[in-house]
């Protein structure tokens, strides 16, 4: 295991990073190239909750397209549903015996994935966002402390609205976009 400095310079600079993201997938990137969540991250993908429905805001190095990972009802008790309500980080096993949602279309089972590590965000309690972080190793989860699990996810939830405030400029202001 790294050293707890190590760790925290890892962390921070992943931080760092994703504070000049340009969108989403740029953020899943950078998960899947940081080694600051203690193993090898093989892919990723952000599910952002709308109306009881997640859809994929950002990915890397995911099989299928975002499609595959929309218009996800939330229904209990899938993993999905079940990690978005955890008031902490989760790991599940993907394997032939369970699927992570009935309506995710891509076969995760038979991706080369062996198990996910799903990072809840919440914004006043509330939960918004699911990051997953996907690993062809088998994990019980990331070798990542609490308190930089918390750091995190408010880098990524930071990332998230930022994402959404651009975006939103450019539509209603489209000579400012650039």
């Amino acid at each position: 295991m790294a050293h707890p400095v190590t760790d925290t310079l890892r962390v921070m600079q992943l931080i760092d990073q994703l504070g000049t993201s340009r969108n989403l997938d740029e953020v899943c990137a950078l998960l899947t190239s940081s080694p600051a969540l203690g193993q090898k991250i093989d892919g990723a993908s952000l599910l952002l909750l709308e109306d009881n429905t997640l859809n994929e805001g950002g990915r890397a190095r995911m099989p299928g397209s975002p499609a595959d990972f929309s218009k996800l009802r939330l229904s209990f008790p899938t993993p999905l549903a079940l990690a978005l309500a955890s008031p902490q980080a989760t790991s599940y096993a993907l394997n032939s015996t369970g699927t992570l949602h009935p309506d995710i279309s891509s076969p995760l089972e038979t991706s080369g994935f062996a198990s996910v590590w799903m990072l809840p965000l919440t914004s006043r309690l509330e939960p918004f966002a699911l990051l997953m972080a996907f690993s062809r190793q088998a994990a019980e989860k990331p070798v990542i402390a609490p308190s930089h699990e918390k750091l995190l996810a408010s880098s990524v939830k930071l990332a998230i609205r930022h994402t959404k405030w651009r975006v939103d400029r450019q539509s209603d202001h489209p000579r400012l976009a650039g």
